[in-house]
């Protein structure tokens, strides 16, 4: 019960307050200290700074899981992305019969809002028209200050089912490689695989592949690797295609995976947790938003005024 009236309060609220007050409620609730919008000290600050500007259709357009794939291959990376079977605007458009046996089924406009099927199940077509329905009529980033996510129309799209056996590292779970960049220039590899309800296997190297776990706070679900990483094989094309499609931002997370040894696409992120992230050590945020600080002075025309 508890939780529930918190979720309706933060519900409430978010579409009460003015969105930088909502901010500054949300982000010193986690940290203990309001946030400096003239002069922001880290990445969250920035990543707050940047997702409470009043122009956020740029941003909806990279959010958007489908309108973005036109954003990479403008950039000249079509072949990272993986084939789509469908697109449609409704649960009761999707005819299961022509997809194939294993393929992804996501929305556009949300986060895990994803179903696997495989060929090795037969998939319960009511309870994936259930929960897709479900997804496609919630409004997501309201409660976490990603409003651009509601400028997104929802819709569903099947996608290419990517095997945990075609990646280099042997890892038997997929592995998320999200790649920071800052203007442009790609600095470091936060790792996520090994998913579970309660559990999250996360490390981070830097662009040279030297380990830098000492950046990571674990607690809860996250769960230090134990054993280094192997390097991936696309490792410098997958920079390659981090700093292009982060040119002229300043700041995204890339997010790829690795297969038959070439990178995937997976997604654009310019608002990691909402610019909540409390599973980075202080320092770490504070030298990103250093970098970014320095940015401004060397390139304003990046930034919001």
């Amino acid at each position: 019960m508890n939780r529930i009236l918190k979720e309706t309060s933060v519900r409430i609220l978010s579409r009460l307050l003015p969105r930088k007050v909502f901010a500054d409620m949300r982000y010193r609730y986690t940290f203990g200290h309001t946030i400096d919008w003239e002069n922001p000290r880290d990445l969250n600050e920035w990543i707050n700074v940047f997702m409470t500007s009043p122009d956020r259709q740029k941003w909806a357009r990279m959010a958007d899981k489908i309108a973005v794939r036109d954003i990479v291959k403008s950039k000249g990376l079509g072949e990272i992305l993986l084939p789509v079977y469908g697109v449609w605007d409704n649960v009761g458009e999707i005819d299961f019969s022509i997809l194939p046996s294993s393929f992804v089924l996501k929305t556009n406009h949300g986060c895990g809002t994803n179903i696997i099927v495989d060929s090795e199940h037969s998939p319960d077509i009511d309870k994936i028209v259930e929960e897709m329905d479900k997804w496609l009529g919630k409004t997501f980033g309201t409660e976490s200050c990603e409003s651009h996510y509601s400028l997104i129309r929802p819709r569903i799209y099947a996608e290419k089912l990517i095997s945990p056996e075609s990646q280099h590292s042997g890892c038997k779970s997929l592995v998320d490689y999200k790649i920071w960049c800052i203007g442009g220039k790609p600095l470091y590899i936060f790792l996520c695989y090994d998913r579970g309800p309660h559990h999250l296997t996360v490390d981070m190297y830097d662009a040279d592949w030297n380990r830098r776990d000492d950046a990571i706070i674990y607690e809860k679900e996250y769960h230090p690797a134990g054993t280094p990483f192997p390097k991936p094989e696309c490792l410098d094309e997958m920079l390659r295609c981090a700093a292009i499609l982060s040119e002229g931002e300043p700041q995204m997370r890339v997010d790829l995976y690795e297969s038959e040894g070439r990178p995937i696409f997976g997604e654009l992120t310019l608002s990691s947790c909402g610019g909540k992230m409390n599973y980075f050590k202080p320092e770490f945020l504070r030298d990103l938003g250093d970098r970014i600080r320095a940015l401004r002075k060397e390139n304003p025309e990046l930034f919001p005024s």
